[in-house]
């Protein structure tokens, strides 16, 4: 058993020495675009840059190009602004997205019918491994799939500009449109997150604006009703948002009135917005893209990406430690390049760290 033990060590560090591991506590950013030319509405290119919380880059994986056995290719438009959510799965082992298999180059790619560009799931690992054999055939058809959140990587829901929020397993097959209920039916849905169990939706369709649940825990069946968490308000558009604990939700929102990160309390009895964080030091900036953690300290320290008048992308970073934080810029997009998800690395499997002689402290994260 000893003997068997250490050559499952062995392989293990060999299996993983020359792989594009992660560092736990980096950010993760979706980049689209390789910089050589301006981006269109076509397919481009899309990477998932690393960096430190201080901005300094470790490298970029690029998701695939080419048909691989199962993977297919991942692509996303270069114009669409609402696509390319990134999402740490609630057990922290994978990063997820969605995006179009396609060629870099298709044109007006978000347009495209799903019968002529499958969209896909993009499922990475800790050790950089990129998995997109997970093909939609019948959801977004002539519009955007814009994230993907999963559990434990083998089941993924979906949201985008219209079908609704959907579900699928790992590997493909049909998905299963979960929001059906009366008033519930807003096929127009953007990011999704899963805290403590339990799904939840960003809209800013119709009356379903805010943030809300989705059914009970992590449905898997159609007939599923949405129940604001809160409303955002008239002339709000809400897009990512933050869990900084049960009673504390930030909310990247991108109008032109309340532009900025929105804070949600629970006091109780009632959610109320007690403070905008407004992006204006970054003229023209929009948020829509944020993740989190808490320092040493208990502070809440946010991340998101930025898209600028202009085109330019920024990572900034706020801590929200009582006064009002003040935007940093930590990390601007190359030209003819542009920012969208961000989330942490992605962890090893529970009990791979202590083989690989790692220390791993895992904070509290949106996704969990």
């Amino acid at each position: 058993m000893k003997k068997m033990s250490i050559l499952a060590v062995v392989g293990l560090a060999a299996s993983v020495a020359g792989a594009a591991q992660f560092t736990p506590g980096n950010l993760v950013v979706l980049r689209v675009g390789d910089g050589a030319a301006a981006l269109s509405n076509a397919a481009q290119r899309v990477f998932l840059d690393e960096y430190t919380p201080a901005g300094t880059l470790v490298q970029s994986i690029a998701m695939p190009t080419t048909l691989d056995g199962n993977n297919r290719r991942f692509a996303l438009s270069g114009t669409a602004t609402s696509e390319g959510t990134l999402t740490r799965s609630a057990d922290g082992r994978f990063l997820t997205l969605g995006g179009y298999d396609a060629d870099p180059g298709t044109a007006s790619i978000a347009s495209s019918t799903t019968a002529n560009v499958n969209r896909v799931v993009g499922r990475v690992g800790f050790s950089g491994d990129v998995d997109t054999s997970t093909a939609i055939t019948d959801a977004f058809s002539g519009n955007n799939i814009r994230g993907v959140v999963s559990n434990d990587g083998s089941q993924f829901w979906m949201t985008g500009g219209n079908s609704g929020i959907r579900y699928i397993d790992f590997g493909g097959g049909p998905t299963t449109q979960i929001n059906t209920g009366a008033a519930s039916n807003n096929t127009n849905t953007r990011v999704l997150n899963i805290f403590n169990g339990q799904l939840y939706v960003a809209a800013a369709q119709n009356n379903f604006v805010g943030v809300s649940t989705v059914g009970t825990g992590l449905p898997t069946t159609s007939g599923e009703t949405t129940s604001f968490v809160f409303p955002t308000g008239t002339g709000s558009s809400p897009y990512d948002f933050y869990f900084a604990d049960a009673n504390t939700v930030y909310v990247a929102d991108d109008s032109a009135g309340l532009n900025g990160i929105q804070r949600w309390v629970f006091d109780g009895s009632d959610w109320t917005r007690d403070a905008i964080y407004n992006s204006g030091l970054l003229e023209g900036a929009r948020i829509r893209q944020l993740t989190g953690t808490r320092d040493d300290t208990g502070a809440v320290i946010l991340y998101a990406t930025t898209v600028n008048t202009g085109g330019s992308s920024n990572i900034v970073s706020i801590v929200d430690a009582g006064a009002t934080p003040t935007f940093t810029i930590i990390a601007t997009a190359d030209a003819n390049t542009v920012f969208r998800g961000i989330d942490f690395s992605p962890i090893p499997a529970p009990g791979t760290a202590a083989l690989m002689g790692m220390g791993l402290v895992v904070a509290s994260r949106r996704r969990r």
